[in-house]
């Protein structure tokens, strides 16, 4: 209930540095600036919209959506974000974390996880379903893209001018964007700003479970871009934001990647023990192989 008390307890958990999610409510901030200036925790970065909109109790990282069909909705994410940002730059925070909207489809995503986790995965009904789901979404997808491009533009002129980076953050559903194969083209139209990739390790686990990527093989491809993290493990096929090395996930290949410059966030459930977390946090610094002072992690 104290933005204060939350970060006494999050760097008693061992952690030098905090990103403020996107269940942050309006009631924290006091607390939160309150330690900021006593200089008690290190934000590193923001996930939209941070805090919370008036009236939203509940984390809602989609709650305006950036691609939506309506215009008001649009200018309210706009005007949501700017104050995300506002209070990135009150915070010295380095980044803010996004997501960029959907497609309006019907969710086969949800239906793949059933089918999967009835070990149905390599069924002619699966293979169906998938292929249903990636011929809807190219038909639709154009029209979404070009919503969120113009919600977009205006947000990402006013990330420049605080020098901010904005972090656009590995999408779980394959009804979301952007998809692996249009990140690059994103990252391309806004080439000189500070437009940036956002690395989620349980969602793009998740997409290579289902079948839509492989993991190892996109992070390559996005490594020139990335700026951050969400480090979290995942029981297959969607069960994410589990501690670190407690789930399905093999971190090894992840090494080479992490060892670059970028803010690496342990994005873990709130349902997660304080054991847990500490247990996480132990077996990511074995992974970094990390030294003192080196290669800092940051908890949501």
């Amino acid at each position: 209930m104290d933005g204060e008390k939350m970060l006494e307890e999050i760097r008693e958990l061992g952690f030098e540095s905090v990103e403020l999610g996107h269940g942050t409510r309006l009631s924290l901030v006091e607390g939160i600036l309150r330690a900021h200036k006593k200089g008690l925790m290190k934000i590193t970065s923001l996930h939209n919209f941070c805090p919370l909109p008036p009236g939203v109790i509940h984390a809602a990282p989609n709650y305006y959506e950036f691609s939506s069909r309506n215009p008001a909705e649009r200018i309210s994410a706009i005007r949501q974000t700017r104050q995300t940002l506002d209070f990135a730059e009150q915070l010295n925070a380095q980044a803010v974390v996004l997501h960029l909207g959907r497609v309006p489809m019907k969710k086969h995503t949800d239906r793949l996880v059933e089918l999967y986790e009835q070990r149905k995965k390599y069924t002619r009904e699966y293979v169906r379903i998938k292929l249903k789901a990636v011929v809807e979404r190219e038909k639709l997808v154009l029209r979404s893209w070009k919503f969120m491009l113009d919600t977009l533009n205006p947000i990402v002129e006013y990330a420049a001018s605080k020098k901010i980076t904005l972090g656009v953050e590995t999408r779980y559903l394959y009804e979301e964007i952007p998809s692996e194969p249009e990140f690059e083209g994103l990252f391309k139209h806004y080439e000189g700003s500070t437009l940036r990739y956002w690395h989620d390790t349980g969602h793009a686990h998740t997409r290579q479970f289902l079948g839509f990527s492989n993991h190892e093989e996109f992070l390559k491809r996005m490594e020139p871009y990335l700026a951050g993290w969400h480090i979290h493990d995942v029981r297959r096929p969607d069960g994410d934001h589990k501690a670190p090395g407690t789930a399905d996930m093999d971190f090894n290949f992840l090494r080479p990647f992490l060892a670059k410059p970028a803010i690496r966030v342990l994005e873990l459930s709130p349902h997660t023990k304080s054991a847990q977390i500490r247990k996480g946090l132990a077996f990511m610094k074995k992974i970094l192989q990390r030294r003192e002072g080196e290669l800092p992690l940051t908890f949501q």
